[in-house]
């Protein structure tokens, strides 16, 4: 989709939830409206600021931090100290609901004050990560136009949706299942219920890849999958330091022969498992990328990673440990597998239609767009 030269009266305030799995959707999202000559200020926790910006100082190369001179980077607190493990989801989730909504309320208040009638400044609009829903009380409360954005697949949001259809069917309990803790349990269903103040839901997948999840709900407008090559240059988006020096061995590997390992910027796993796990990636006899960032791999004091061992489809030893031959066999099974490298391949086609020029992806994304600018 080209530049279309908007006005850059139309401000943006663009809110993720404060992982790096949010953040680099939410931030792509924001280049796509940057390529429009939207102005984008995107909101990170004071916490993710920091580390955003000393990961930009680390890799400081001369050009603009985030590659557009459209999008800056504001912050509000998140209620947590700087020592707080925000690994702790319910944790986190309390904090966010107990401080965010009144510390955005003040923000907006002040960029809204601080324009003195230069549109410019004055926020318009506020796209808010869908599991930032409570976001949309605060832009309704102020006056201002909203929007959900959903950077996961459209068939998690739809099952949050039914709650309380699985709870009245007695699937679950109004704590949540088994495994949920209560805190967590209230925060999805405050972020689904505040989400019902837009008429946008915006969703970072594409009808045919989900039609079914899709279908359900006519509200859903999927826009994607956004891909970081069509960003405008650095996403600024990362926690930290992203290290290229694996491009060069990247490229001398023959196509679809590296294995891809990254277990997101929330787990943390048991030394054990883990070198296990480099144990029957090594017994492959193939090529890997292993992504790893700090504090991933618990300390002998603690007694509860939340990674690896949690996985499904592994047998496990006398041990409880995913052996290094288990390993190897599961990715064996899985790369030896013609039809789930066939049914990729469709998916990749399916995803790529979606999102040309004539796509239905591109198409909904300029409705979105044509809206906006209203």
């Amino acid at each position: 989709m080209g530049r279309t030269g908007a006005s850059t009266s139309h401000h943006v305030l663009v809110i993720s939830f404060p992982v790096q799995g949010h953040v680099n959707p939410l931030m792509l999202f924001s280049h796509k409206l940057a390529l429009q000559g939207f102005k984008v200020s995107f909101l990170n926790t004071d916490f993710n600021h920091k580390r955003v910006l000393s990961a930009m100082a680390l890799c400081d190369d001369g050009k603009s931090p985030v590659g557009s001179k459209n999008i800056s980077l504001v912050s509000i607190p998140d209620g947590l100290s700087p020592d707080d493990d925000r690994t702790d989801m319910a944790l986190l989730c309390e904090a966010i609901l107990d401080n965010m909504p009144a510390k955005l309320e003040e923000l907006l208040t002040n960029f809204n004050a601080l324009s003195d009638g230069d549109d410019d400044k004055k926020i318009t609009c506020v796209i808010a990560d869908g599991n930032m829903g409570w976001a949309m009380e605060v832009a309704t409360k102020m006056g201002i136009r909203g929007a959900i954005f959903w950077p996961a697949a459209a068939a998690t949001f739809v099952m949050e949706l039914n709650i309380q259809r699985m709870i009245n069917e007695g699937l679950i309990d109004s704590s949540g299942d088994s495994t949920s803790q209560k805190t967590i349990f209230h925060y999805v269903e405050r972020f689904v219920e505040a989400s019902k103040l837009t008429d946008w839901w915006l969703f970072n997948t594409a009808y045919d890849v989900e039609p079914a999840a899709i279908s359900l709900y006519p509200r859903i407008l999927p826009i994607g999958p956004l891909l970081a090559s069509q960003s405008l240059g650095e996403l600024g988006a990362q926690f930290w330091r992203e290290d290229h020096s694996c491009l060069n061995w990247l490229d001398k590997q023959k196509p679809s022969s590296v294995i891809y390992v990254s277990f997101g910027s929330l787990t943390v796993h048991d030394e054990t498992q883990i070198n296990a796990l480099a144990l029957g990636l090594e017994l492959t006899g193939r090529p890997f990328l292993w992504v790893v960032r700090p504090g991933m791999i618990k300390s002998r004091n603690d007694s509860n990673p939340n990674g690896f061992l949690k996985s499904r489809g592994f047998e496990r030893n006398e041990k409880g440990i995913i052996s290094g031959e288990e390993v190897k066999k599961k990715v064996e099974q899985v790369l030896g597998d013609e039809s789930i490298r066939a049914r990729s391949l469709q998916l990749k086609e399916l995803a790529m239609k979606n999102i040309a020029k004539d796509g239905q992806s591109s198409k909904n994304l300029n409705d979105f767009i044509k809206w906006l600018k209203a």
